[in-house]
């Protein structure tokens, strides 16, 4: 959830969702990061025109919503 809109779910694969935290392990603000998790034979994709490549990470700020669009993160064949 990032500003009251869910993360749209995404074929094989899940989102694993954390609080931001601080170096003492103290909650930092309201955002989250989430990491897709590709199933087996499965890797990350992204569909941004120039890059091709993600390392799965979306990160929500609360004043400004989705650093990173979910949308365009997916899972793709190896």
């Amino acid at each position: 959830m990032c500003n009251g809109g869910k993360i749209p779910p995404v074929k094989n694969g899940k989102w694993k969702c954390q609080r931001n935290l601080d170096d003492d392990g103290n909650k930092k603000g309201k955002g989250r990061k989430c990491k897709l998790q590709c199933d087996k034979g499965y890797q990350q994709y992204s569909n941004k025109q120039n890059k091709p490549w993600s390392d799965g990470v979306v990160k929500c700020k609360s004043s400004k919503g989705w650093k990173r669009k979910p949308g365009k993160v997916s899972c793709k064949k190896k």
